[in-house]
């Protein structure tokens, strides 16, 4: 067996068979797509760039044999990330793993092409990937299986405490360090937080954003109160519920300011993480969520 181990840590073991290949685009796009395909026959890199008079063009081709077509016996799987262009969706959950091939589904990915790709996303270590695998039409039960095995081979390293991974995320305890219901003050990027497991899952509290113009909750020495679930200043008078909604404001303010809702939640591997660059408010629906006693659907 072969063992391939990407820069970015994560790694797949694989029959020495198949074939392995690993490209990333050119520099001079705005985003950056790397893939490592793996396949039973010879693949070439399926990243193709070019110059017009006005703009450049970049496309990533699925993996082709030799003699330009796909295998109808042959196997093949393809890791994507892509950094860069839209940002990403930090909140969608981590991938448990192992990875099963019967979760992945048909792929929007090459619709006019043979075979037709199937498709997952995954999220580990606080990073977003694409992956793809490729079934030829006479490809035998062994292949189908070896192509599982690969799959499920896919790893990811475990966190460490206190450091940074992904797309800016920073990793704290195990969730077991964090009881349901408790409120942990914590600081991320050099900011105050409070790290809150409701029974709906995790969340962080941030009040240092200025999404309000002239709002009043970066200057609030903010403070919890576990015996009434609320949050207020020691230097102002404003109060907000546990998830973050205005109660009261200070005298002479004109609009209340909310708190921030920071996207906080459970790593592959059980430990929380948290992302201090995302500034959202609660709605009622999300309370709910969150506290569905606290705050009963209407």
């Amino acid at each position: 067996m072969g063992r391939y181990v990407d820069p970015l840590g994560w790694s797949l073991t694989y029959p020495r068979t198949m074939h392995l290949e690993r490209s990333r685009s050119p520099s001079e796009f705005d985003f950056t797509v790397t893939q490592v395909t793996l396949a039973s026959f010879p693949v070439s890199n399926p990243i193709h760039s070019g110059q017009t008079a006005s703009s450049g063009w970049m496309s990533v081709s699925p993996p082709r044999g030799p003699f330009g077509g796909f295998p109808a016996t042959g196997i093949a799987l393809r890791v994507v990330r892509q950094e860069g262009g839209p940002g990403p969706d930090l909140e969608l959950a981590e991938t448990h793993f192992p990875l099963e091939l019967a979760t992945f589904g048909p792929s929007s990915e090459y619709p006019h092409t043979t075979p037709a790709p199937l498709e997952r996303e995954v999220t580990a270590d606080g990073l977003n990937y694409s992956v793809l695998a490729w079934v030829g039409s006479q490809a035998s039960t062994a292949a189908r299986s070896e192509l599982a095995r690969v799959v499920s081979s896919l790893r990811f390293p475990r966190l460490s405490v206190g450091r940074t991974i992904g797309d800016g995320f920073r990793v704290f305890q195990l969730a077991k360090h964090y009881p349901v219901g408790s409120f942990t003050r914590v600081r991320v990027a050099g900011s105050p937080f409070y790290l809150v497991h409701a029974p709906g899952g995790f969340y962080a509290i941030g009040w240092r954003w200025e999404t309000l113009s002239g709002g009043y909750k970066s200057r609030c020495d903010l403070r919890f109160d576990p015996t009434q679930k609320q949050f207020s200043c020691t230097n102002l008078r404003a109060r907000w519920d546990r998830v973050g909604r205005v109660l009261a404001k200070p005298a002479g303010a004109t609009s209340g300011d909310p708190l921030n809702i920071a996207v906080a939640k459970l790593a592959w591997d059980g430990h929380v993480l948290i992302n201090p660059d995302v500034a959202s408010f609660a709605y009622r629906g999300l309370a709910h969520q969150l506290w569905p006693t606290a705050y009963p659907a209407r």
